[in-house]
């Protein structure tokens, strides 16, 4: 027993003097045991990282994806309702059988954690490492429980000598559930021999080209884990989604350019989730972030949308002068935006009149754009106008018109609002519109009820332009049909 009482104390010292686990409520368990406990069930075991578990909650098994609740907890044999984070674990869990987990698994709340193939890493070689390590070199990957075949790719060096440390990215052989800061050791396979180890600083890369100064640089960024730039990074993760590009806006690519929630930045940077909220606010006060909704941008990114934006609308007004504007899922899908981030973002737009809606269509122009007739367009208008007024209820229908001055001026005029476009292709002028509503009005006041005869009176119509105009009055609330009469509606 000689020496144990001072072995106790150095334990005693390093324990007071050792940093709190963290907590930043995304709890995971790499699983290093699966049995089965005759009258329980399937159990995992593991240490405890990054939250609490509790009992009853649903989990989710990586990278199969497999969900599944928690029926109770243990550690050290004594039986909990929560484990804190640091603590070795024995979790029972329902409706899984042995078969369904192995030794490498991670237990999770659902969506919080992703699967991955890809990482970037800095990796130092031992000083007596047997051999140096030379690019695209195949290795055997360990971090917590998992054990993953692997390809090293150097990224800063040509060849890392032993001894030495480089930035490197590791291209896995099946998915992995990882976390940044995630320490690891790699191991050549044959003879098998461990050569070296490092840390995790992203889990989610692009690929990278290698001795690139600009990767070098951010990777450098992120090991540091200043919260400022680990947010910033995983909001730039977003934007920077794997894949070919719909468009590259002074240099940001805005494939899927939707942003993220609160919940996804905190998964995405590794932060606890109050520190990623007052990080956000903080970067949101020095112009670097954008909130639209509920969903956080970089600033540069919004920059860059809102350029796009401006560059389409001008491009549309300029090829299509006598059109109201750009359709909204025309410039949705221009950006690449889900439908959810196009409407936040086309009302954030709205509001801080970078754009305006055309008032007939709904598209998207710019505040200050008018269509603009030429001299030949304008005297054809000046004859159209000339005839309506003529015969303002026997109007020439929407085909006609359109022969006579062309469709994009109809249009245009439509959208002016000089002309209402009714049903069945009646067209009447706005001032007319507002007369023939104005005494149709006027007459049910006066009598209680009008019939479609008694309306085609008043205004001297047919019944091809009364239907549509009484059946128009009546979509806008205006009147209301009881039987063969209508009476004034809720909107008179």
């Amino acid at each position: 027993m000689q020496g144990i009482p001072e072995l106790l104390a150095q334990l005693e010292q390093m324990l007071d003097t050792s940093d709190e686990r963290q907590n930043i409520a995304r709890p995971r368990l790499p699983v290093d045991r699966v049995f089965t406990l005759t009258g329980f069930g399937t159990i995992v075991t593991g240490t405890l990282l990054d939250g609490t578990f509790k009992t009853g909650q649903e989990v989710e098994i990586l990278p199969q994806g497999l969900k599944t609740r928690i029926r109770s907890l243990q550690t050290h044999q004594h039986k909990l309702d929560v484990t804190q984070p640091g603590s070795r674990v024995a979790m029972n869990l329902a409706s899984v059988s042995r078969a369904d987990l192995t030794r490498g698994d991670v237990v999770a709340l659902p969506g919080q954690l992703r699967p991955t193939m890809l990482v970037d890493a800095h990796i130092q070689l031992l000083a007596d490492a047997p051999r140096s390590l030379a690019h695209n070199t195949q290795v055997d990957f360990y971090s917590g429980s998992q054990e993953v075949p692997a390809r090293v790719r150097l990224l800063d060096v040509e060849e890392l000598q032993p001894g030495q440390s480089a930035w490197v990215q590791l291209r896995l052989s099946r998915p992995a559930v990882l976390a940044r800061r995630d320490r690891f050791i790699v191991r050549i396979p044959s003879p098998s021999t461990t050569i070296g180890g490092g840390a995790i600083v992203d889990v989610q890369p692009r690929y990278h080209r290698r001795f690139q100064t600009a990767i070098l640089d951010r990777l450098a960024t992120l090991e540091q884990g200043v919260p400022e730039e680990l947010v910033l990074a995983a909001l730039d993760r977003r934007t920077r989604m794997a894949g070919t590009p719909t468009s590259v806006i002074k240099g940001q690519s805005v494939k899927g350019f939707n942003g993220y929630e609160l919940t996804e930045v905190v998964k995405q940077s590794n932060l606890a989730q109050d520190v990623t909220q007052q990080t956000l606010e903080t970067l949101l006060q020095e112009g670097r972030v954008r909130r639209i909704g509920t969903t956080w941008f970089t600033q540069s990114v919004w920059d860059a949308v809102v350029e796009e934006t401006v560059r389409l609308l001008n491009e549309q007004h300029r090829q299509y002068p006598l059109r109201s504007g750009l359709s909204k899922e025309e410039w949705r899908t221009r950006l690449n935006l889900s439908s959810r981030a196009a409407a936040e973002i086309f009302a954030t737009l709205q509001a801080e009149g970078i754009v305006a809606e055309a008032t007939t269509s709904g598209s998207i122009r710019l505040p200050e754009f008018v269509p603009r007739f030429n001299k030949a367009q304008q005297q054809q208008v000046e004859q159209l106008l000339l005839r309506f007024r003529e015969s303002p209820y026997t109007t020439p229908g929407r085909g006609e018109t359109e022969t006579l001055v062309g469709p994009e001026v109809l249009n245009a005029l439509i959208e002016q609002g000089q002309f209402v476009k009714l049903g069945d292709g009646v067209l009447f002028l706005h001032e007319t519109y507002v007369e023939a509503i104005a005494k149709l009005v006027q007459f049910i006041r006066e009598h209680g009820t009008m019939t479609v005869s008694e309306a085609r009176d008043v205004l001297g119509a047919t019944r091809k332009y009364i239907l549509p105009l009484l059946e128009h009055m009546d979509t806008l609330k205006i009147t209301r049909r009881i039987g063969d009469e209508r009476v004034l509606g809720i909107q008179a």
